[in-house]
């Protein structure tokens, strides 16, 4: 009897999930998701580039250095009628570390009190609740209690990252729901909130809103921060960069905010019109781009493949696999480009020791196959990890080349799957911004000022052909956290 009910249902199942698998994969992207903004002429004085980096000091102690998030909340103070902020992780269940999480949230909830007409939109991931409700996270309750718009967002129409499994997702699991509550400890921290079996079958998609955002409004401008840095306790020591801008760039980030926020509800506070004024400035040697989703991976590639003989490629990465970018590496590597790499060891995450996948295999295919014009060092983790996402080419007959923002160098970040956010500055050699940058790596490649940033590529080695299939499989399939 059991066989004559379950067998069929199966059947039905899998029948269901190979057309589902190839629609979710193939169908057309939202409206505002994948943007490629407006190159817009700056002024040099309208930029500032920002980071946070942890070492170990010559007394082998632990020191983090930190400037996004100081920039973050002063933004916050400094707002007079909106403000916007989009981050993938917000949360305070970690202690020991910096409460991050808690001064985003007090920083939020005092403007409002100080100003009760501001406008407030804070946009985050259901990760942080595990797609449970937003109430049920006491941080985001007090938000909303302040009145504070909360967008959780709703990524159902986006493109699925691991086809397989989110096809059977879609036709059979995703109608049962998400509770608030369970039995099950949270597997992603150590927040006592227990969770449901559901929670951790939805988590499986291997979806997210990996942005991280600001805008707000001072005055007659409007400053604008894009970050790889999370308002996230636990990573609060983590090693991060952001670009902050007062530039007319702004709108097109706000744009693409509004389109993703409409997409999880309607209740979207919107921007001043008065600000969509246009402000032209006459050509200089310093231009900003934004770019979301799919359109980093396309300027990632155009400007790798652009490089010369004589040119310089500093890559800094917490995760690096996409096969496209691996073979544009390589083939700037053969075109005798020179290119310097600071790679995430991956083994660090919460407390959790992982195995180095991908960033170990991706790394002895790089020297393998570069020609030894490609060089690699480790970053050196000690619970926290070297989160950072940063390319910065230095050219000879053109202008240099800084981006950054939320996006890994991953299929799932690159291939309009996850939501993410970029910028693209053009910049002369002598730029502020550029020498920043340059010494931020320089310093952790060279171990300056007697301190300990990298360490030789020997140390993570791992030759492993299994381990390397692995990491092509997970990358090919989605079938990975990364």
């Amino acid at each position: 009897m059991v066989k004559k009910i379950v067998i069929p249902f199966l059947l039905v199942i899998i029948f269901l999930s190979v057309p589902t698998a190839l629609f979710n994969i193939l169908k057309p992207l939202p409206e505002g998701v994948s943007v490629e903004g407006k190159e817009i002429f700056i002024l040099k004085d309208e930029i500032e580039f920002l980071y946070d980096i942890t070492y170990l000091d010559n007394e082998n102690q632990r020191i983090s250095e930190q400037e996004i998030f100081d920039r973050v909340f002063e933004m916050i103070e400094n707002a007079d009628h909106y403000i916007l902020v989009d981050m993938f992780l917000i949360r305070s269940d970690e202690k020991g570390y910096r409460g991050i999480a808690r001064e985003l949230v007090d920083s939020l909830i005092e403007k409002k009190k100080e100003n009760p007409e501001i406008d407030i939109n804070l946009i985050t991931d259901p990760y942080n609740t595990m797609f449970a409700s937003p109430e049920v996270e006491p941080l985001f309750k007090e938000l909303i209690d302040a009145n504070i718009n909360f967008v959780v967002t709703d990524y159902g129409k986006l493109r699925d990252s691991n086809p397989v499994y989110s096809a059977i997702w879609r036709v059979s699991l995703q109608w049962f729901g998400v509770p608030d509550s369970g039995w099950i400890s949270n597997p992603l921290s150590n927040h006592p909130k227990k969770i449901g079996i559901r929670n951790v079958l939805k988590l499986l998609n291997f979806k997210a809103n990996h942005r991280k955002v600001v805008i707000t409004d001072s005055g007659d401008k409007v400053a604008t921060l894009v970050t790889s840095a999370n308002p996230h306790d636990a990573s609060s020591a983590h090693s991060n960069v952001a670009l902050y801008f007062e530039t007319d760039n702004w709108k097109d980030i706000y744009l693409s905010e509004k389109s993703i926020a409409n997409l999880s509800t309607n209740n979207f506070v919107e921007i001043d019109s008065d600000f969509f004024t246009e402000n032209k400035i006459e050509p200089t040697e310093y231009s900003l781009q934004i770019l979301t989703e799919g359109k980093i991976k396309s300027a990632i590639l155009k400007s790798l493949d652009e490089t010369v003989e004589g040119d310089q490629i500093n890559l800094a990465m917490f995760y690096m696999s996409d096969r496209d970018v691996v073979k544009a590496l390589i083939s700037a590597a053969k075109r005798d480009v020179s290119i310097k790499m600071i790679l995430d060891p991956n083994k660090d995450a919460f407390g959790i020791e992982k195995n180095g996948i991908p960033n170990r295999q991706v790394a002895y295919e790089l020297l393998k196959k570069g020609e030894d014009n490609i060089q690699i060092r480790w970053y050196d983790t000690h619970g926290e990890q070297f989160h950072t996402k940063l390319l910065l080419i230095k050219k000879t007959k053109k202008p240099n080349i800084l981006m950054l923002g939320s996006a890994n160098y991953t299929k799932r970040n690159l291939a309009d799957y996850n939501l993410e956010t970029n910028i693209l500055l053009k910049t002369p050699a002598d730029s502020k911004e550029l020498i920043k940058a340059n010494e931020m790596f320089t310093t952790a490649w060279e171990n300056k000022n007697d301190r300990i940033y990298t360490v030789d590529y020997k140390k993570y080695r791992d030759d492993s052909k299994f381990k390397y299939w692995i990491y092509r499989f997970q990358e090919k399939s989605g079938m990975s956290t990364w």
